[in-house]
C-alpha cells in the first residue's frame, strides 16, 4: 500500500499519520516506467532488469521438474516461491560480498536452503564454504577450534 501510494499520487495526511511519517512527499515528478503489479505486493514478485524492466512472479521461478526416482528422501528439497526468494537473495548478497543472515522460527527451513546453496550453488573453485553448527552451550573458545580446525595449516602461525 504504502510503496503503491509513494509511486502514484504520493502521502496523504492520514497516510503521513498512519506510518508515522513526518516529511510530505508529493507524487512523483514522471510516471513510473515500469508500474507495480495488480496486486499491489511487490514481495511476490522479482523486479528483472530487462528493457525497462518486468516484474516476474517468484511462483513463474519454481521448478516444477519431477524428482529423479533414485533419490533418497533425505536429499529432497521441494521447491516453493521461498525456497527460490531465498536462494535468490543468497546468491546476490553472497557475489556482491554482502553477508545474510536468515532468522525465524525453528523448522522453518533457514539451514536446510543455506546448506543446499553452500553444497550445490557456488563455484568450488572461488568459494571453499565452512559449516558451524551452534548450540545454547557453544563457547566463543569451542567456535574458535571449530574454525582454526578446518584451516590449512602451512607453518606456525600462518595459515
Amino acid at each position: 500500500e504504502l510503496l503503491h501510494l509513494l509511486l502514484t499520487t504520493g502521502l496523504d495526511q492520514e497516510t503521513m499519520g498512519k506510518w508515522g511519517i513526518l516529511t510530505p512527499t508529493g507524487p512523483p515528478d514522471s510516471p513510473v516506467a515500469v508500474p507495480l503489479p495488480a496486486d499491489n505486493i511487490c514481495y511476490n514478485y522479482l523486479f528483472k532488469k530487462e528493457g525497462d524492466g518486468v516484474w516476474v512472479h517468484w511462483n513463474d521461478l519454481v521448478n516444477d521438474d519431477p524428482f529423479p526416482k533414485d533419490a533418497s528422501f533425505n536429499s529432497i528439497i521441494v521447491p516453493t516461491i521461498d525456497t527460490v526468494r531465498y536462494t535468490y537473495l543468497l546468491d546476490m548478497l553472497v557475489k556482491h560480498g554482502r553477508y545474510p543472515v536468515f532468522v525465524g522460527p525453528t523448522g522453518t527451513g533457514k539451514s536446510v536452503y543455506v546448506n543446499n546453496f553452500l553444497a550445490k550453488g557456488l563455484p568450488k573453485e572461488v568459494y571453499k564454504p565452512l559449516v558451524v553448527n551452534f548450540s545454547a552451550k557453544t563457547s566463543a573458545q569451542q567456535t574458535q577450534e571449530i574454525i582454526m580446525g578446518k584451516l590449512d595449516k602451512r607453518r606456525k602461525g600462518l595459515f
